[in-house]
């Protein structure tokens, strides 16, 4: 495959919005996967590869945005792993925290919720009209997000 095609799979897979670059596709505890040629890649450190270049040996990708679905390379910096739990302390987000960038509000979780209970519609077809992947959809429906909110 051609760096011209892996770029273009790489750029259909997320949505820019103010700061981040929200992934859309698959996503793994939050952080999104790319799979390409049969292989699956971290898309927030594909991201900062193909567009910086290399990840300094034995670093991490601090997420700057404390946005996990991020790709934006502009919010992604090379740090130690020290630096990074340091980054989350001083943020006052925990794990599992909604990311600030969420295209999601209260009144439209609660409206998925009962689109999912009431209606007939596909998880894909909810997730097309709210903006979000499938996943997101899966997700608040099993309890997984947004379980605080009935």
């Amino acid at each position: 495959m051609k760096i011209e095609d892996v770029r273009a799979h790489f750029e259909a897979g997320f949505r820019v919005t103010p700061g981040c670059w929200e992934w859309l596709r698959g996503k793994d505890r939050g952080y999104g996967i790319l799979k390409s040629g049969g292989v699956k890649y971290k898309a927030y450190r594909f991201s900062y590869e193909l567009y910086v270049g290399p990840i300094p040996p034995g670093l991490h990708l601090r997420h700057l945005c404390n946005n996990p679905s991020c790709v934006n390379p502009d919010n992604l910096k090379p740090g130690t792993h020290a630096e990074n739990m340091k980054d989350i302390a001083v943020s006052g987000k925990k794990k599992g925290q909604r990311p600030s960038t969420t295209v999601l509000t209260e009144e439209k979780v609660r409206e998925i919720k009962k689109l999912l209970k009431e209606s007939q519609r596909t998880v894909g077809c909810i997730a097309k009209q709210f903006g979000v992947c499938p996943s997101t959809i899966s997700h608040i429906r099993t309890g997984r997000l947004w379980s605080d909110i009935i």
